[in-house]
């Protein structure tokens, strides 16, 4: 997938802070007012101008009225207006569904942000999470309603025909991995592999690294007031 920067502000105003922000070159593309279409005092983004099919893109936006020619493919954000909020996490949580849309290669992204119809990025994640939550608990239900009727009927050849269909595992022995078809009903034929519980495991485990390095950043500051302390009582006592 790519990632683009499509902005009304001005190239030479903004580009220099997309680049301090940017270290690591993540934004493919980066589009200013001058790639914006005026019309009714707004500077609209026009995603038909993109030289991309419109239907596999996704706008993250907060001014409706900016995407007025695409309103299908967008998702509202709320406005960051305040620098010294570090609580907005809206970007991260809706990361996971974006994910997802982008491994299953999804063709038709309208039809999929119309089944979240009047929810914004905030709202959309909550309810892919409850799907994602729901898919789990049936899959669990049942794998333990099959392992039960086998334990107790005694074996294989005295269990009736089964009343749902087996679970299909994958090449890996373990359950088939969880897929937008699953969630949102009909996708594009699934391509790649890993999906939105990869990313899900890798960014707790990124968590879980982040804070031991925390953990042992604090030891160490906490060890070095513990040595000056030491040198300073140690000189103290010399005089």
């Amino acid at each position: 997938y790519e990632i683009v920067l499509y902005s009304p502000s001005i190239d030479a105003i903004a580009d220099p802070v997309v680049s301090s922000l940017d270290k690591s070159g993540c934004i493919m593309h980066r589009l200013y007012r001058e790639s914006t279409h005026y019309k009714n005092g707004v500077h609209v983004k026009d995603l038909n101008r993109l030289n991309r099919n419109v239907n596999r893109i996704v706008a993250l936006d907060d001014d409706m009225d900016a995407l007025q020619f695409n309103p299908d493919n967008l998702i509202r954000i709320k406005p960051y207006d305040d620098p010294t909020d570090r609580t907005d996490n809206t970007l991260e949580r809706i990361t996971p569904f974006l994910i997802e849309i982008a491994r299953q290669g999804c063709n038709d992204v309208p039809a999929v942000l119309r089944q979240f119809r009047g929810l914004d990025a905030d709202g959309i994640a909550d309810e892919f999470d409850r799907r994602v939550s729901d898919f789990k608990e049936n899959q669990l239900r049942r794998t333990q309603r099959g392992l039960g009727g086998f334990a107790n009927r005694g074996g294989a050849a005295d269990l009736p025909p089964p009343e749902l269909s087996p679970v299909q595992e994958d090449s890996r022995g373990g359950p088939p991995q969880l897929t937008a078809k699953d969630l949102v009903g009909a996708a594009p034929t699934p391509v790649g592999s890993g999906g939105m519980m990869q990313f899900l495991n890798q960014r707790a485990q990124e968590k879980e690294e982040q804070n031991r390095r925390k953990f042992e950043k604090w030891n160490e500051v906490m060890m070095k007031k513990q040595q000056e302390k030491q040198a300073a009582a140690t000189a103290a006592a010399g005089h």
